[in-house]
């Protein structure tokens, strides 16, 4: 079997999509860079590209300056890389959005066999899953469990750290933590007094009846955070 190689699309084709993984790990890793670098770290990468069809080398040899020694040029061109570390995490970032785009890429030619338009899929897919992924973190990172106590029951809860929330209970001035009642028609039915907290949302205005519990203690990253006597609001909306 005979195959026909182009340089010049080899080229291009090498160049568009080093520019194309440069610029993903630049938005996955938030780099500091311009697109002149890109496109001269790019060009690096397509310059060897072209050169390696040649086959030189031995293939061992070929393979080993492709993954080693072009790829950390490449990001020595495009980003302030400053010490081994941070070369490396570079490198895993760089490795990781070559083999997704170029398995994104090669699921859309399959369907299309239009290389550009199939280029261009992969990386808007690709970089829409990875804002879809950093939407996700995001939202996790402000989730901890929280154990509460009262009357000597204690429950565990996924709460959320709402930075929005400013209740405050208008005497004491202490912070109102809020929970559905739901969650505690099992935990609290009986309770000793209550707190009557005004607030007021985009829904209106209202009081919200509130107690004061033995303790609540918070987990952050394998630390615990304990607060005595916390005041917790009751909310008759589903949270």
């Amino acid at each position: 079997m005979t195959h026909v190689l182009y340089i010049d699309v080899l080229f291009l084709i090498n160049f568009v999509m080093d520019c194309l993984v440069l610029n993903t790990l630049r938005i996955i890793l938030k780099g500091k860079t311009t697109w002149l670098k890109i496109g001269a770290a790019g060009l690096a990468g397509a310059l060897w590209a072209w050169a390696a069809v040649w086959h030189f080398l031995p293939v061992f040899v070929e393979m080993l300056i492709t993954w080693l020694a072009v790829s950390s040029l490449m990001i020595k061109i495009a980003f302030p890389v400053r010490g081994i570390q941070e070369l490396i995490k570079y490198l895993a970032g760089l490795y990781l959005a070559t083999v997704s785009l170029a398995g994104l890429s090669y699921a859309f030619y399959q369907h299309t066999r239009f290389w550009i338009f199939y280029t261009a899929c992969a990386y808007l897919f690709s970089i829409g899953l990875w804002h879809i992924f950093l939407e996700v973190r995001q939202r996790i990172r402000h989730l901890y469990p929280v154990t509460l106590s009262y009357g000597g029951q204690t429950r565990t809860f996924q709460a959320l750290v709402d930075t929005g929330n400013h209740l405050y209970e208008p005497v004491s001035h202490r912070p109102v933590h809020i929970l559905d009642y739901q969650a505690c028609t099992d935990f609290c039915e009986q309770v000793a007094g209550v707190v009557y907290i005004p607030f007021q949302s985009v829904g209106g205005e209202g009081m919200m009846p509130g107690i004061y519990l033995d303790s609540m203690v918070v987990e952050k990253n394998g630390i615990y955070t304990t607060v005595n006597k916390p005041l917790v609001a009751i909310s008759r909306q589903p949270l």
